[in-house]
């Protein structure tokens, strides 16, 4: 591979200052360069740039900043992540996708921004995670793109937007209760109980449910923030009330007959029997866990409480040993000290009849 000057390339691509094949990189700016007066050159000219815009001249990394917000990030990785992060959203939020997704070029584009999303919130570590300024762009940017793609008739796309809301929901539900409830209640189920929704699309959406049946806690939590919260829906007995509906045969009513297959009603019915008894499964595995970790702990209390009892009992019983070895001692001095003074009585009364 040759450059515009028609050198090869070096090991780290292109010396930034001169062009030629680099083989370095300098350790400040990991910028490529071929030799050490190409990196000198290099600094001299950022120190130059910087002190023109009054900025003290500076080629370290940058500090952290102390304020919040997507254009106060000073740390490099984090910065550059969250501009290609919403570079990315800024794809999916195209007006030239707004209409109908018939060019394959208009799919394949979408597909390509949705796989990359994917990718990133796959693994996105402690920083993507509580950072304000990447849950913010999830709230503004991402979830608008994702309410576009729900109702997507590209049964790819569909599924990736199904995959990547299970994502969000399983790093990011503390920041996003209310959007994770407006696409449980309003979308999911809804295209889940109605009779216009192909077969591809339900399967999509009882898999994201499946998935999630696999945690007991996710559907305990679904339960205690939403449902035990006067201000929301009740999505999680919706949610087990479509799956049982589902697994009786809701599917194989004339509604649903035009778009479903009699082996397509079937897989269904069957998936969504196995979501039902996966999560009572599951709720009561943990159910046992936590009772046998509070019969565990009330018998480590009770047996504390039992060692506690008994050094009590030692400790008194140590304590009168002490007390009757004292008392024998003193009644031991005491009577040992009653012949001396006999003794010297009768001394005394012998001299007194001497005398």
């Amino acid at each position: 591979m040759t450059n515009e000057q028609g050198l090869p390339s070096g090991k780290f691509g292109w010396c930034i200052s001169c062009r030629a094949a680099a083989n370095l990189y300098c350790k400040h700016t990991r910028h490529p360069v071929c030799s050490f007066e190409c990196k000198q050159r290099h600094i001299r000219l950022l120190e130059e740039a910087l002190a023109s815009n009054d900025e003290p001249p500076s080629v370290t990394t940058p500090r952290v900043s102390q304020t919040s917000g997507p254009n106060t990030i000073e740390e490099p990785h984090a910065r550059d992540a969250l501009l290609v992060f919403n570079k990315l959203c800024q794809l999916l939020q195209s007006k030239d996708l707004d209409r109908k997704l018939d060019n394959v070029y208009d799919v394949r584009k979408v597909l390509l921004g949705l796989d990359l999303i994917h990718s990133c919130l796959e693994n996105p570590g402690q920083t993507f995670v509580h950072r304000r300024e990447f849950v913010n762009a999830i709230r503004d940017s991402l979830c608008s793109a994702l309410l576009k793609f729900a109702v997507s008739s590209e049964q790819k796309i569909f599924s990736r937007t199904v995959s990547i809301f299970h994502l969000l929901f399983l790093h990011f539900r503390e920041h996003l209760k209310q959007t994770i409830g407006v696409f449980i209640d309003n979308f999911f189920l809804r295209m889940l109980d109605s009779g216009n929704s192909e077969y591809d699309c339900k399967y999509s959406i009882l898999d994201f449910f499946d998935r999630l049946s696999e945690n007991a806690e996710h559907i305990l939590e679904i339960f205690a923030n939403y449902d035990c919260d006067i201000g929301q829906k009740d999505i999680c007995v919706r949610v087990i009330d479509s799956l049982s509906s589902i697994a009786q045969g809701k599917f194989q009513k004339s509604d649903h007959n035009s778009l479903l297959t009699s082996q397509q009603m079937t897989s269904l019915r069957r998936q969504a029997l196995e979501i039902m008894v996966k999560i009572l499964h599951n709720l009561n595995r943990t159910i046992e866990a936590a009772v046998k970790l509070e019969a565990l702990a009330q018998a480590r209390l009770a047996e504390s409480k039992q060692e506690r009892a008994n050094e009590l009992v030692n400790a008194e019983y140590e304590s009168r040993n002490e007390l009757e070895l004292t008392h024998n001692s003193s009644e031991v001095s005491a009577l040992q000290q009653q012949p001396d003074d006999q003794m010297v009585a009768s001394e005394s009364m012998d001299a007194k009849q001497q005398m």
